[in-house]
Parts: C-alpha cells; structure tokens; sequence
C-alpha cells in the first residue's frame, strides 16, 4: 500500500486540514499491529508494533516521517524504531536523519541552537536523507517537527521514486495545554511561545498513523 496523494489543502476553523480523495488506508503491516490483541484500550496501536511494522522483513525497505511538537516524543518513537529493527535480528540499518543534529557539537555533544543556521540544518538532514536512500539503507527515520505538509513532501516524492515505502506517523498534541506541557519537558529549550505557534499553524494529515504521547512514554 502506499500514502493516498493530496489532492488540495483547505482551511476551517478547526485548523487546517489535508484533503485527499481516498481516506489513506494504513499499509499492510501496520493494519497488522492494530488488532485485538496488540491494542492498547482506546484501539491505538502499541509503540512497539508500530516501531517492528516500519522495520519489517529483511528486504523491505521504509521510509519513517515523524511528526510532532518538540517534547512530544518523536526522538522516542525513533529510538524505539531502532530497539525494534535491533531485536528484530539486526538484518536492517537504521539512519535517523534530523535537523536538530546539526546543532549538537561532535565533541561535547551539547545541543546549541543558533536560529540563523535553521536552514542549513534543514539542508544538511535533506542530503544525510538522500546519502542514506542513495545508499540503499533499510529504514530511515525522518525526525523533525513537520508541522506543515511541505516541510516533508519532497521526503515522500523521494521514496517514492525510489520505490521505497513511506510511513507517516504522527504524536498527536489535541490543545494548547498539551503543547504548554511538551514545551516544559524539551530537550532542547524550545520556548514556550515558539511550540504554540507550532501548535497553531499545524496541518493535518489523514495519510498518518496517530499515536499519542502518553503510548511513547510507556514503550
């Protein structure tokens, strides 16, 4: 299966939203991990399934888009995708392409944001994403903020032509006091101000898999 295109984006007052003309179904595997069994009690997938179906089986490769405020638990759900291709016998290389590693001194390795830098942060990730799909590694996990849809399309029309699978998945943020609650807990200083405004122009995407942060925490 793969990602349902977008056809337009509209705007409401409940936000904007991503309008396709099919609701996007979930890729094969990923349905798998969503039954009775494997469930948590609100239906949602386990974190830990959902990190074994963007690994897979040997030979298959994905490409795994994360969404999410900063504090949300995306570098979570990246490391959890990590444990699962580990455990899963170690067939299948893992690249966690982020623009936040940009930011982290190789020495020290202490984060130091420097916002007049963001855009080579983000072309740096988009060529360690290229270098890693080029190279024909098995999962790569795109961990950055994507808050809007074109900040993640062209990762998407890259898969794409390489006849890579795409996974979207989404750590969902339902209200202001959630966003206030993932700025106080970021690993990174984000403040308070900049994660709203993140909140505020967020599109969303029924091509992805939601999972909440509370899943994350407990995986």
């Amino acid at each position: 299966a793969t990602l349902t295109p977008l056809t337009k984006v509209t705007k409401g007052t409940k936000g904007t939203k991503a309008k396709s003309l099919k609701p996007a179904p979930l890729p094969a595997k990923a349905a798998a991990a969503t039954n009775a069994t494997n469930a948590t009690a609100n239906g949602l997938p386990r974190v830990e399934d959902v990190a074994r179906s963007c690994v897979g089986t040997s030979g298959r490769r994905c490409v795994v888009i994360l969404r999410g405020l900063p504090g949300s638990g995306k570098s979570s759900m990246a490391r959890a995708i990590k444990k699962a291709a580990s455990e899963m016998g170690g067939w299948s290389r893992v690249e966690v392409c982020s623009a936040d590693n940009f930011f982290i001194d190789p020495a020290s390795g202490v984060y130091k944001f420097d916002s007049s830098r963001l855009r080579q942060a983000h072309n740096t990730c988009w060529r360690h994403f290229k270098q890693s799909l080029d190279a024909g590694v098995e999962v790569i996990v795109v961990d950055n903020t994507n808050t809007q849809l074109w900040e993640y399309s062209n990762f998407i029309k890259e898969a794409f032509a390489q006849q890579v699978r795409v996974r979207l998945i989404e750590v969902t943020c339902p209200s202001v006091a959630h966003a206030r609650r993932f700025a106080s807990r970021n690993t990174h200083s984000v403040p308070v101000a900049h994660v709203i405004a993140m909140f505020k122009r967020w599109e969303s995407d029924e091509r992805a898999l939601m999972i909440t942060p509370t899943m994350v925490d407990r995986a």
